[in-house]
This record gives C-alpha cells, sequence and structure tokens, in this order.
C-alpha cells in the first residue's frame, strides 16, 4: 500500500504499511516539541490508492515538518519588511543609489548574506530601477546562482536546483490580476522585480495611484502565485516536461500562517509532449482536487518559551505514466527530495542566521 517515513536529524525509520490511513490525514507520532537546534522533525506518507472505484491509482503524498524558531519569529519578520519597505522607497527615490543600497544590506545582515553565499554569487547581485509613472518605480534585481558552492554545500539541495528549468512564479491580485511580484530561475540565474508605490507594495498595471499590498480588517492577505515551470529528469535521457501552468490561492494571516491551494491548471501548449510522460488531464484535475500547503507559527506543547514551524505538503500525482522510466524515475527522485529533511534544515539555517543579524540590529537599536 505505501510506507511511512519519519525522519529526525540523520536518524531514519521506515515502517511498511499494510493499509492506508483515513484520506488526508497527515502522520500522528509527530510530537509538537520544538526539535533540538539544528534538527529537523519531519513524516512523510507516501501511498498508492484510488481516489474513487473509477479513477486510477495515483501517488499520495503528505509531508509534515516541524523546526525550531523564535517566539518572536511573525513580529521580527514584519518588522524587516516594514523597514526593507521603507530602505525600497529610498532606493526608487531620485537620491536612491543601487550600489550603496546592496553595501547597506550586506553590511546589516552578514550572516544571512553568508548563507546565501551557499546558493548565489552575492558578488554578481545587480540592482536596477525603473520609472514607470510619477506614482510606481519598478525594481529589479538579479543574481547569478552559484552551483559549486551550493554541491559543497548539500548536494541534495543542488540537485533539487536543477530539477525545474525555468521556473516561474508571478504573485498577482486575486481580483484585478495586477502584479505584485516577478520572480523568475532560468539559465543559471534568479531574477526578481517588485513595484513600490508610495512606501508601499504595488500592484503593478493598476491604473490607481492607491493600489497597494496592504492587510484587510481580518488582518488577513491574499495574493495568487501564478507557477509556470518544466520539470528536468536528471539522469534520464527525456526531454524537459512542461507542467501545467498553476494557480495558487495563498492566504497570509498577519499572525503567523499561510495557506495554500490550487484554484487553476492551465493547458499548456506542449500539453501533447507532457502527456507523453504523464497523465497531464489526471494531474491537472488531482491539483485542484486535493494540493494543499500549510505554514504554521507556534508555540511548543513543552513551554511557552519553546516556538516552532509546523510545515505541511498533500499532493497527488498520477502513477500511471505512459513513460514507465519516467515514473520510476519521479517515485525514487522527485518523492524522495520532497521528503528529506535537508531543505527543512537549509531552511532552519536560514531562520537562525536572520535571527543572529536581527539581534545585532535590536542591539544597534537599543
Amino acid at each position: 500500500m505505501g510506507r511511512d517515513v519519519c525522519k529526525r536529524g540523520t536518524q531514519t525509520d521506515v515502517t511498511p504499511l499494510t493499509e492506508a490511513p483515513p484520506r488526508g490525514e497527515l502522520p500522528k507520532f509527530m510530537p509538537l516539541a520544538a526539535p533540538s537546534p539544528g534538527q529537523v522533525q519531519l513524516a512523510a506518507l507516501h501511498l498508492h490508492e484510488k481516489i474513487n472505484e473509477d479513477s486510477a491509482v495515483s501517488s499520495d503524498l503528505r509531508v509534515h515538518a516541524v523546526f525550531p524558531s523564535h517566539p518572536d519569529v511573525p513580529k521580527i519578520i514584519l518588522k524587516f519588511v516594514n523597514n526593507a519597505l521603507k530602505s525600497l522607497v529610498w532606493l526608487s527615490s531620485a537620491v536612491g543609489d543601487p550600489h550603496e543600497f546592496k553595501q547597506a544590506y550586506l553590511d546589516a545582515f552578514p550572516h544571512v548574506a553568508e548563507f546565501c553565499q551557499n546558493f548565489f554569487r552575492i558578488g554578481g547581485l545587480s540592482i536596477k530601477t525603473e520609472k514607470m509613472d510619477k506614482h510606481t518605480t519598478k525594481i529589479h534585481l538579479s543574481v547569478p546562482v552559484d552551483h559549486d558552492a551550493a554541491y559543497n554545500y548539500n548536494p541534495q539541495i543542488a540537485e533539487a536546483f536543477n530539477l525545474f528549468d525555468p521556473f516561474h512564479v508571478e504573485l498577482r491580485h486575486p481580483h484585478t490580476d495586477a502584479l505584485l511580484l516577478d520572480f523568475r530561475m532560468a539559465a543559471g540565474e534568479v531574477h526578481i522585480t517588485v513595484g513600490i508605490r508610495g512606501e508601499k507594495l504595488a500592484w503593478m498595471g493598476s491604473q490607481s495611484d492607491t493600489a497597494v499590498l496592504e492587510w484587510d480588517a481580518d488582518e488577513f492577505i491574499e495574493v495568487h502565485a501564478v507557477v509556470d515551470f518544466s520539470l528536468v529528469p536528471l539522469g534520464v535521457t527525456l526531454a524537459a516536461i512542461p507542467f501545467p501552468k498553476m494557480r495558487l490561492q495563498c492566504m497570509v494571516d498577519r499572525a503567523g500562517a499561510m495557506l495554500m491551494r490550487c484554484i487553476g491548471a492551465e493547458d499548456t501548449a506542449l500539453d501533447t509532449l507532457a502527456s507523453c510522460a504523464l497523465d497531464m488531464q489526471q494531474f491537472r484535475k488531482l491539483l485542484l482536487e486535493e494540493f494543499r500547503v500549510e505554514l504554521q507559527h507556534s508555540n511548543a506543547l513543552d513551554g511557552p518559551d519553546e516556538s516552532i514551524i509546523v510545515y505541511s505538503l498533500r499532493m497527488l500525482f498520477p502513477s500511471n505514466s505512459v513513460s514507465t522510466l519516467l515514473a520510476q524515475w519521479f517515485e525514487e527522485v522527485v518523492v524522495r527530495k520532497l521528503t528529506e529533511t535537508d531543505p527543512f534544515k537549509a531552511f532552519a539555517e536560514l531562520f537562525a542566521a536572520f535571527g543572529q543579524d536581527a539581534a545585532q540590529l535590536s542591539h544597534q537599536d537599543g
């Protein structure tokens, strides 16, 4: 039927499953206690099952991870974002200087910069501004990916970088479709574009000079992430596979939570080619019905002074691939990448670096 995997730090236990757990249920053996520093608790279920009697067999992947955090992380992040916006406002002004802006951030966040050098050539970071109208300025950032440094840091994460080429994400308004942020990774470079209007992030393309990103009355923000990418089967003699363009509804709670689900999965111009490797019609259907990602920052059960971040993923994909070679590769590589602790450890290290820099800045302000 499937398998049950639990990882804590470098320890791995695999327990065979003879029956599938209730639909949608995550593993229950994960204690919501703060892991030790530098460790990640991860539970994963990978099942083969039918959604109903008339459907084909699908792979059902459920991942649940817990890693240590700081009790004030939501407040720290909001404060950081607020200060970052102020600096972007300065950058978009007539006196803003991209080189001075870059150096100021490298000086203010040395631990974060050191961590990012595991993946990017920070020295090659380029920042440019473009005036759109009297109210709005576009800011373009680009940085080369350092594949050698990524492999030295963690070969598994470096391989994951190479799985998606290109990888494109647009954050858009849920009603007007105006653009908030454009992220693109292709040909060894990452490109990011945002707009500034007044002292806030702008919905670019909107004619209103007041169209900015703001919390609603319930302290929520809703954005839609339009995700477009191709999957490159490393080590398999197959061409890159274009996946459906997904529209993900992202609900962000100011208290420290996020829920993401798929509300759209478009056909692609290369659907016929992609369907030679994977049943794209069934995959789109499963994305719309079952895809779900959650992030939650909360207190641990073992004390109010301990804080954790909980990550949950539910994803289904068709197992009846036309290409047996691809199906086997997908099972062995992609599923393994999604259930490894390495990315979560890296995320925890980034938070630790961010915490060190934030503490230093707070000390300087005091």
